[in-house]
């Protein structure tokens, strides 16, 4: 273990730190420098700014450095800073207060207007901020413990997860190492073609207020449905991976129609608490699992859409609670697809019954591909940098396909030349019944911080990586859930697989197993945006 490393200056004086070399342009400064305690640690809080209106916040541990340094992504279209740090369940060096940490608002906001006609304000979401603020944060460690950091780390989820991959391809000398977790790599389909095709496969229109195109249609499937549905599919599937215990293992195994679950007859359909599905519901829920296709040319238009086994996530996101609510998906869509994607921007007229989904739309998505989109699987400047990457996505993600990770990764072999040579630098893990960024029917807590800086720092390559329900308890929850279970996964493609023997509870009990799915991502309309550009 590293030592740990005391401040050569007080708090107060890194006001006067000279941030000029940061941007030619100006704007990079500090605004304010006070000791403050965060989850149990003193620390040197320094918040400042960036050109295009960015802010930026620096933590440093006053007792506790042990000279790492580890930046935080941003979800969603940003424009806030939360310094919690992911996939970091049980990890001593978390705990501890050993990193100095650093994040950024990116200069943006979910409702996406700042980007509206404005190339600073897009530049700074797509890759900028986060390369300056590491450039920030790197000045300041210097000036307040007379060092450079040792190894630094960027570790994200999300659109976080798009921002580590984003400095492995642009910055490949920012971080030694990125942990990056459900990455909104293919930026641009997740948020228009993916979401826009979630909020708009109900037919129909609500009632005015409710329906509108801001909205996406009036909900034919509703939550209450979902239940129904989910055990529907974990009856059919859970044993295709070998174990029933409840999480589809191998969710692309599986052929579930939600047809089965439909209706008897129109009278049984009338019923208020029925326990099968209208015709109206049993297509819907097929265009959530099938994604969208172009009606002329029977091309897919997305990498992946909703995955079986991740019905109870869709609450919310792109199924209301209530008919006329409404869904996240379409909120998504329209930040996007009216200030940030097209260019030009289209009209702030513009709805979801203007997205079309065609190939052409595909399109229309290459001008600021190279801008917005994660997805060149050319790495060998971070490759011969010595930079590691681990990629890792749940199973039941509501938002972003893991589908998508996994078209990367094959990219990525393809490209660097093939699996071997890849796994001296990548490494992707998928998770089981686990959702965006955490929580789910699966085991969440898990600690990827650890194995990424023994990887970087000691040259031990991560392999079985040990997942668990005891750590991953929300705060709303009362209390653990009845029974702990633990899991190794696997680099992928490999699974855990059940030695047939012992608590199929236990981690101790589950071996490398062989992998179960061995085809390549199919064919699709936007194949060519994970080529290198």
């Amino acid at each position: 273990r590293l030592g740990v490393a005391k401040p050569v200056t007080d708090c107060k004086s890194l006001l006067d730190v000279d941030l000029s070399h940061v941007t030619e342009e100006g704007g990079t400064t500090v605004t304010s420098a006070t000791e403050t305690t965060h989850e149990g640690h003193l620390y040197c809080f320094v918040e400042g700014t960036l050109p295009a209106s960015t802010k930026w916040e620096v933590m440093l541990p006053v007792r506790t450095w042990t000279q790492r340094y580890m930046q935080i992504g941003c979800g969603g279209l940003c424009g806030m800073i939360h310094m919690q740090v992911n996939a970091a369940s049980g990890s001593q060096y978390v705990a501890g207060g050993e990193f100095a940490l650093a994040a950024t608002d990116m200069g943006g906001a979910m409702d996406g207007k700042v980007f509206a006609n404005n190339p600073g304000r897009r530049e700074s979401f797509a890759y900028s901020a986060q390369h300056l603020t590491s450039l920030v944060s790197k000045t300041l460690i210097q000036a307040y413990y007379g060092q450079k950091p040792r190894y630094s780390y960027f570790n994200g989820c999300s659109d976080g997860g798009r921002e580590g991959v984003m400095e492995a391809l642009r910055y490949p000398n920012d971080f030694d190492g990125i942990l990056a977790g459900a990455p909104a790599m293919l930026f641009q389909f997740q948020n228009s073609l993916h979401h826009g095709w979630l909020a708009m496969s109900p037919p129909g229109r609500g009632p005015p207020g409710h329906g509108s195109s801001d909205h996406g249609p009036a909900a034919i499937v509703t939550a209450s449905k979902l239940p129904l549905l989910h055990s529907a599919v974990v009856r059919a599937c859970d044993a295709l991976d070998g174990l029933v215990d409840g999480l589809l293992s191998e969710p692309r195994l599986c052929n579930f129609d939600p047809r089965e679950l439909l209706c008897a007859t129109e009278m049984a359909a009338a019923v208020v608490d029925r326990q099968c599905l209208t015709e109206a519901e049993v297509n819907t829920i097929r265009k959530f699992y099938n994604g969208p296709v172009d009606p002329a040319t029977g091309s897919h238009l997305t990498v992946g859409q909703a995955q079986f086994g991740s019905e109870l996530a869709w609450e919310g996101v792109f199924v209301p609670r209530g008919r006329n609510q409404p869904v996240m998906s379409a909120h998504i869509a329209l930040a996007a697809l009216r200030y940030l994607i097209f260019e030009p921007n289209p009209p702030e007229t513009y709805s979801l019954n203007d997205l079309k989904f065609t190939e052409a739309t595909v399109e229309l998505l290459r001008p600021r591909h190279p801008l917005l989109d994660a997805t060149n699987p050319d790495l060998a400047a971070f490759k011969a940098a010595g930079g590691k990457l681990i990629l890792w996505h749940g199973w039941s993600d509501e938002h972003i396909s893991p589908r998508t990770t996994i078209a990367y990764h094959e990219a990525l072999q393809k490209q660097m030349g093939g699996p071997d040579q890849v796994a001296a630098f990548e490494r992707l893990y998928l998770l089981p019944g686990v959702q965006h960024c955490g929580r789910g029917e699966g085991m969440a807590a898990i600690d990827l911080v650890t194995p990424l800086l023994e990887w970087v720092e000691q040259g031990s390559a991560p392999h079985a990586i040990m997942t668990s329900t005891e750590l991953d308890v929300p705060p709303w929850m009362a209390a653990a859930p009845a029974v702990t279970r633990s899991r190794p996964v696997f680099p992928y493609p490999s699974l855990a697989k059940y030695t047939g023997q012992g608590d199929a509870n236990d981690a101790a009990n589950f071996v490398q197993g062989a992998p179960l799915y061995t085809d390549k991502t199919a064919d699709w309309a936007g194949q060519s945006f994970f080529e290198p550009y």
